[in-house]
């Protein structure tokens, strides 16, 4: 429903979090004066892979057993608790797609996270071959619901190599194997991105 809805409106809703997430997600972005039009130009000619491969990607060998695909949305839940927030923002975003609004709203290029035009270029591309859409924005975060989501053994163990390239920390402080990884991806229609 959520594919399906976006091409009536244009208009992109995307979960944010509580008021400290609000306050964080405002603090990370520079929306650019051109409405974002110079980073889509930028990730319009970017060569995916040979950013990948500079991040040093690697194709994993294996899925760990005994990990269940990822589910559920972080962005709603209070990770101290455990529980539900009790308030959650909601972004509206106009854009031409939903993986332009990282351009739109100037998101990334700190610490390790990549520079807006990646976001926009690598997300376009799980769009296109999962069906995957960004519908968590806040400070650090990044979630997308997966509509297609990969459930062959070559496309899972890709698609782990890509995310662990992208957000090291998913693996390096959470799930300490990408093994580990492309077992929660396998048949996931949730994905979690998080930049320390």
């Amino acid at each position: 429903e959520l594919i399906g809805a976006f091409p009536k409106t244009g208009i992109h809703p995307f979960l944010i979090g509580d008021d400290d997430d609000l306050e964080q997600l405002r603090g990370m972005c520079e929306p650019p004066t051109d409405g974002g039009a110079s980073i889509l130009s930028k990730a319009a000619s970017l060569s995916i892979d040979e950013w990948l491969n500079a991040r040093g990607f690697k194709l994993p060998k294996q899925l760990s057993k005994g990990v269940d695909p990822q589910s559920g949305f972080i962005t709603l839940t209070d990770l101290a608790t455990g529980r539900t927030k009790e308030r959650i923002h909601i972004g509206l975003i106009s854009v031409e797609a939903p993986h332009h609004m990282f351009a739109k709203l100037g998101w990334g290029g700190w610490n390790d996270c990549p520079e807006p035009e990646v976001h926009v270029a690598l997300h376009k591309r799980w769009a296109d071959k999962f069906a995957a859409v960004p519908v968590a924005l806040s400070g650090d975060v990044v979630e997308c619901f997966v509509g297609r989501p990969p459930d062959q053994k070559a496309d899972v163990l890709r698609l782990a190599g890509e995310h662990y390239a992208y957000c090291g920390d998913i693996v390096d402080q959470g799930f300490e194997s990408v093994a580990k990884l492309a077992a929660s991806l396998n048949g996931a229609k949730v994905w979690y991105f998080w930049w320390d």
